[in-house]
């Protein structure tokens, strides 16, 4: 049996259980192909498809991800796994805090990327920026969500900021 047999033979058994299709073979088939200009083993693809699950345990399992992020995925280095199942309760929420405090200074330093973006306008840009980005707010969310954000000042700055500067329509 040739190494091209073997891996082929390998992916079908991992990936198509119920049986091979014609289009599924097709796909087999380009897989291998790519595989084969890596000079990929057997053995490789198990422990790229163990480092695929490792580091992506929520994205889809499919073949064509496994081999689209080779490289990495054969390093030989130990990778670590973003969020592993079987980790600890204190293990997630420190993970969970962390995610959570990242998230709190991307705001901050949004916050403060809007004050400085508003102070820089004058009055008459300023009213023309509001009128652009309360027309789209209207027209998409509806008035009760263009009121929210008029009563509270620090949201109408970032919501003028995401409209204007980071195009966020």
């Amino acid at each position: 049996m040739s190494a091209d047999d073997k891996l082929y033979d390998w992916i079908a058994a991992k990936w198509f259980p119920s049986g091979v299709s014609k289009s599924d073979g097709s796909r087999i088939g380009k897989l291998v192909r790519d595989l084969k200009v890596k000079r990929a083993t057997v053995e490789m693809l198990e422990r790229a498809h163990k480092n695929y699950r490792q580091v992506w345990p929520r994205m889809p399992d499919t073949p064509e991800a496994v081999v689209k992020h080779w490289d990495r995925m054969i390093a030989e280095t130990q990778l670590t796994p973003t969020v592993t199942y079987g980790c600890s309760e204190a293990d997630r929420e420190h993970h969970r805090k962390q995610c959570k405090e990242d998230r709190e200074r991307k705001a901050e330093r949004e916050q403060g990327e809007a004050d400085n973006w508003l102070d820089s306008l004058t009055m008459s840009e300023r009213s023309v920026v509001y009128c652009r980005m309360a027309d789209h707010v209207i027209a998409k969310h509806g008035l009760d969500r263009i009121d929210k954000i008029r009563s509270d000042t620090k949201l109408l700055t970032l919501s003028m900021w995401m409209y204007e500067v980071k195009d966020w329509r």
